[in-house]
């Protein structure tokens, strides 16, 4: 179900400081899950931030909004996850939860320009600190069949 570029480009250093993750979610796979389970839908939106719920269910198609936001969640965390292990950081990985306890922590809002950003809540805010990740930029993409994110991560050393 999930595409992460990782395998392909993990940590992908665009230079100096700079370092991005692409993921992609197949929206087909997501709709066929939440209509086969009845539970899956209330399930999935537990990942989601009451914000990103109402935005993405108040959509005619709200399963290509929600894969994008899980992607965008998915690339950030995987992004984070890179940080924090590679060597610039002493080569030592902080302990942390599996990712999908995470992903309610990573929120996916629009500013007024209808822009989206991250919004990261709890442990997540500081870790991103702690890593040395300073701006993040997001895009996102969506149809019927595919959904994904890129983020874009500048990095103080």
């Amino acid at each position: 179900m999930t595409t992460c570029a990782s395998r392909l480009l993990s940590g992908l250093a665009l230079g100096p400081g700079v370092l991005a993750e692409i993921c992609w979610l197949q929206v087909p796979r997501l709709q066929a899950a939440l209509a086969r389970c009845p539970s899956a839908e209330r399930r999935l939106l537990r990942l989601l931030g009451a914000e990103e719920a109402a935005l993405c269910l108040g959509r005619a198609r709200p399963a290509e909004g929600i894969a994008a936001r899980l992607a965008a969640k998915a690339a950030f965390l995987r992004l984070l996850l890179h940080r924090e292990q590679d060597g610039e950081r002493g080569g030592v990985a902080r302990p942390h939860p599996g990712r999908r306890l995470l992903y309610p922590l990573v929120e996916v809002v629009r500013r007024e320009s209808g822009q989206p950003e991250l919004r990261l809540g709890g442990e997540l805010q500081q870790r991103t600190e702690w890593a040395g990740i300073g701006d993040l930029h997001l895009s996102l993409t969506h149809d019927r069949q595919v959904a994904g994110a890129l983020v874009v991560a500048c990095c103080r050393s």
